[in-house]
């Protein structure tokens, strides 16, 4: 035997095959990502039955994602985990998943991850070592007296690990804080004063006919977008021959504002003074229910006069508001947005819930199953700590999933507050703002390689496992406090398991105290956890004893102000180093890549500010310099900017990309739950002087009459159920094509749409789509197969105030009939094949890009480069779709791969395909079930009954293209 061949851990290629063939992928992939070399591979005698070299196996896990976790299924491949799709089980999210969600393989593979623990050395550099000696310096440093106090702060962990953290805080000696950057502590505020309960509860908007929100953004982070995207959907469809009316009043358009049938721009900062209106109409007009309670003294203060003045919504669109909510049968009202969060958010939500109060609408408060982000820390907590540290009073601090440094203002200066503790040590994986700090660093495995649980409702306990071996083999927080516990002072307190894995079964057999815990585990493992619980039942009832006497700012929208927003791509800057959620156009501003501040087109006007222009944010804590956008879709006495960027660490992709502008805040102004004021006072802004292209996706926001992305009337929809009526078939100048299996094509429904992006994000996830970078986006070089395009006009609403008609529209190749493409490529690589499928052919394409010319409908993509990933970020890759290289076109294919797996599973069971059995990676990720994916040629398919009906259109349908993907248009709401 060749001596190389018996070195350690050495695997030459055809010995790689050997294995491959042998005992799959999983053990040979791990054993390059083993802590230690394999002396040699042994062959099974009988392979295991789930692994099968070129079969995917299926995982249900959970991400713990705040504020309700994410259920996925976890596909794998070769040990590898590849794609992450919806747990259709899931009561929570009815089988979507958020791009954020999706893009945890980012972090799975992220090449800046810690790969061992880190301690800093004598000459104050953190230098690696092992665990074992990790674990040492970090059992002897908590056994060590401590005369200050001690922090142990998370993020809002649920479950068993909360659990094992509040045991071994208390042991420890700990104070604990589970820090959020977005903890709602207003709703919950509000609702112990109204209800008696410091609690969420999940409001079930599908039940309602009229849904009234108070700049809440439930389609993109508040709560549970994923829930209430299902939910919206069931609401805002037609049934009984009408549909739900929503209504959204915001300064700023959202991507939930983009949604309502009713967009109210209204002053920042206003929404207590609108409800109050409201309410005082109602009661008034003796369109209440139940008696208005005296819980604001100076109600009839708010008249309709006084609140249009106050908020800038004309008396007219008020009164229609509260006329129609009192009306309604079946309405809610919502309140408690962050980017709306001021002083009275408070007393807003407790507005609103006397508003739903005396319409009789409380029934749609579901306190039995509530939100875990209940229980998060007051945001008053973190400023207690950072006084305390501050003082020198904080002798040790033990961080996990927290970043206080980047998500708190700079005017706290909580970097300094950190310095001045004696010792930190943090469970982050990867080398953030905060963790960079540390002393030790034990980093956590990432959540698909590890087990644990999750809870982010009350009827819901997700179960996490681990779907592929740890690449770097480091320890869960779980199993590295485990293995110090009963090392710990006082030793009297100890626990019986080794390992988080036996605590953690433990701690669920002492719950759910099954006959056969065997079973119940292994059912609960494939079902993804223990789903849909019937919870205890909370009692609530009204309390009207809290008086509140409302004081208005005589400055009141005199004064430009600033909103933050969440960021519905990276949320409070978690997702900053994951290049799928940095590529993935922001729909309503369509940049990528950076930060940017929006403007009114008639305020920028006016200070002579153009697109593009570097401006200075100022206020009296903080500045920023970022770029101008300017939109239609806002207050000009409003300007905002997202969340999301501005590190100064955390990773290549993240660090010194865009500005923080929780650095404009005041960090110690806290409203009347003691919440952060995220809508702050008076801002400037003014140029810098400097100028340079915005770098955005998409360059035209018009139509031109084109009617891309079409609407109907509602009155239209229900009237009139024939699609063609006797009109006869039109007469084809090309030949008819014959379809003798399958004729493949989409339909996508554009009210059902909410553009979230999850679909782009799935494409990019299961073809290997490149990612190019903010340099080339700019070029225009994008690759994203799927797009999502956004289309607004400025109107006079029908109430007389302005109105933005947005609309949204997903593009991806059309699969034409008569494409234009085919006759024009001088190699053949792109053709017509036998199912309908516009399929490219990588090996023959020579990259004229004459295709891309013709193409009448711009969805093909030219690799202008070979576009490299660092490892480990390529074992992302999926194996069935093929790696383009420099000079060849690439487009959608349908997911031809999956069409063809699907295939070979109906020829194994001797059948043909059944309809839906074929699922697209953008289909499979669809919270609000708008795509849908079949076969054309079978009649009683469901998407050969959609393309017959009323709303069905073809794009740009006059070029005679005969595309296969078809659209539903928008339902609007007749406007009489």
């Amino acid at each position: 035997m060749n001596k190389d061949k018996e070195k350690k851990g050495t695997l030459n290629r055809r010995d790689f095959l050997k294995a491959l063939t042998a005992i799959g992928g999983a053990a040979v992939v791990s054993s390059g990502c083993s802590p230690e070399p394999l002396d040699k591979l042994v062959s099974y005698a009988i392979p295991p039955e789930d692994v099968v070299p070129g079969i995917p196996n299926y995982y249900s896990t959970v991400l713990p994602y705040s504020p309700v976790g994410a259920s996925v299924v976890v596909k794998v491949r070769e040990g590898r985990a590849i794609f992450i799709s919806g747990n259709k089980l899931d009561p929570v999210s009815n089988g979507g998943v958020s791009s954020e969600a999706q893009a945890s393989l980012q972090g799975l593979y992220d090449p800046d991850r810690i790969k061992q623990p880190l301690f800093r050395n004598n000459r104050g550099d953190l230098s690696p070592t092992s665990w074992g000696s990790a674990l040492e310096i970090f059992s002897n440093r908590l056994n060590e007296k401590e005369s200050k106090n001690r922090y142990v702060i998370t993020d809002n962990t649920t479950g068993t690990l909360d659990e094992l953290l509040t045991k071994f805080s208390d042991k420890i000696g700990a104070k604990r804080i589970k820090f959020e950057t977005f903890s709602f502590e207003h709703i919950t505020a509000a609702n112990e004063i109204s209800f008696g309960k410091r609690l969420i509860p999940t409001y079930k908007i599908d039940e309602t006919d009229y849904l009234l929100s108070f700049g809440v953004d439930f389609l993109e982070t508040w709560l549970s977008p994923s829930e209430y995207q299902s939910r919206f959907e069931k609401m805002h469809s037609v049934k009984d021959h009408t549909k739900g009316k929503f209504v959204q009043v915001e300064p700023k358009l959202t991507l939930t504002g983009a949604k309502a049938d009713d967009w109210v721009p209204a002053k920042p900062r206003t929404n207590l003074f609108l409800a109050l209106g409201i309410i005082n109409h109602i009661k008034i007009n003796r369109l209440n229910k139940k008696t208005v309670p005296n819980t604001f003294t100076n109600l009839s203060e708010f008249t309709l006069e006084r609140t249009s003045n106050l908020t800038g919504i004309s008396i007219e669109s008020i009164e229609q508001i509260a006329n129609d909510f009192a009306s309604s049968k079946s309405s809610l009202a919502i309140a408690g947005g962050i980017a709306s969060t001021g002083e009275d958010q408070l007393k807003t939500v407790v507005a609103v819930n006397i508003l739903n109060y005396i319409t009789d609408n409380l029934d749609k408060y579901d306190f039995d199953n509530h939100y875990m982000i209940s229980n998060a820390s007051n945001y008053s907590e973190i400023l207690k700590f950072r006084k305390d540290a501050l003082s020198g009073n904080v002798g040790l601090l033990i961080t996990h999933n927290a970043n206080p440094v980047y998500n708190l203002s700079n005017s706290l200066e909580f970097k300094n507050a950190l310095e001045k503790i004696d010792y930190k040590v943090s469970f982050s994986s990867t080398l953030d703002e905060t963790s960079e700090l540390s002393d030790l660093i034990l980093p956590d495995q990432h959540s698909l390689e590890q087990w644990g649980d999750y809870q982010g409702k009350k009827n819901s306990r997700y179960l996490m496992q681990p779907v592929m071996k740890p690449l770097y083999g480091n320890l869960s927080i779980g199993d590295s406090i485990v293995s110090i516990y009963n090392d710990l002072e006082p030793k009297n307190q100890k626990i019986e398991e080794d390992s988080y894995l036996e605590y953690l079964k433990n701690s669920w057999m002492s719950i759910y105290s099954p006959t056969s815990f065997k079973s119940f585990w292994n059912q609960a493992l494939k079902d993804g956890g223990v789903l849909n619980e019937v919870p205890n039942k909370v009692d609530f009832s009204f309390n009207t004893s809290k008086k509140f006497t409302i004081k208005v700012d005589n400055d009141l929208g005199k004064k430009l102000k600033l909103c933050i927003t969440p960021n519905y791509r990276l949320y409070d800057g978690r997702g900053a180093n994951k290049t799928w959620l940095q590529e993935l156009p922001d729909l309503l501003t369509t940049t990528v890549w950076d930060s940017w501040v929006e403007i009114n087109s008639k305020l920028a006007e006016k200070l002579n500010i153009i697109e593009g222009d570097f401006v200075d944010v100022e206020t009296d804590y903080g500045k920023v310099t970022t770029q101008a956008y300017l939109s239609k879709a806002m207050r000009p006495d409003t300007i905002s900017i997202s969340l999301g960027q501005g590190h100064t660490a955390y990773g290549r992709y993240a660090k010194d990309r865009g500005v923080n502008p929780v650095d404009l805040l005041d960090g110690e102004s806290v409203g009347d739950a003691g919440n952060l004021n995220w809508c702050s006072g008076e801002v400037s802004i003014n140029k810098t002087g400097n100028w340079e292209k915005l770098v955005k996706v998409q360059h035209s926001y018009s139509q031109d009459n084109r009617d891309i992305a079409q609407t109907i009337a509602l009155s239209e929809v229900v009237d009139h159920h024939d699609h063609h009526g006797e009109h006869h078939a039109e007469r084809d100048m090309y030949r008819e094509y014959d379809y003798f299996i399958h004729k493949w094509g989409m339909n996508i429904d554009l009210d059902k749409c909410t553009g979230c992006g999850a679909c782009v994000t799935a494409c990019y996830s299961e073809n290997n789509v490149p990612v190019v970078g903010k340099e080339q986006v700019g070029n225009g070089r994008w690759m994203s197969w799927l797009t999502l395009e956004r289309f607004q006009t400025e109107e006079e609403d029908y109430l007389g105030s302005v109105r933005v008609d947005t609309r949204i529209i997903p593009q991806m190749c059309q699969q034409c009939e008569n494409a234009p493409c085919e006759p024009v490529c001088p190699v053949f690589a792109t053709y017509h094949n036998p199912e309908g499928i516009n399929v490219m052919v990588y090996s023959r394409c020579v990259g004229t890009r004459y295709c891309s010319n013709n193409c009448s409908y711009k969805v093909r993509r030219f690799n202008w480069f070979k576009y490299e990933m660092p490892e480990p970020l390529n074992m992302q890759l999926n194996p069935d779709v093929t790696v383009r290289s420099r000079g060849v076109m690439e487009k959608c294919n349908f997911c031809l791969h999956r069409i063809t797996a699907a295939k070979d599973v109906a020829k194994d069971e001797d059948r043909k395909l059944r309809d839906g059995e074929v699922v697209t990676a953008c289909q499979s990720v669809c919270g609000s079930n708008a795509i849908i994916f079949g076969d054309l040629n079978e009649p009683n398919s469901e998407i050969s009954k959609i393309v017959e009906h009323k709303r069905s259109y073809t794009l740009l349908a006059e070029l005679n293209t005969r595309p296969s993907v078809s659209y539903l248009k928008k339902i609007e709401w007749d406007r009489t």
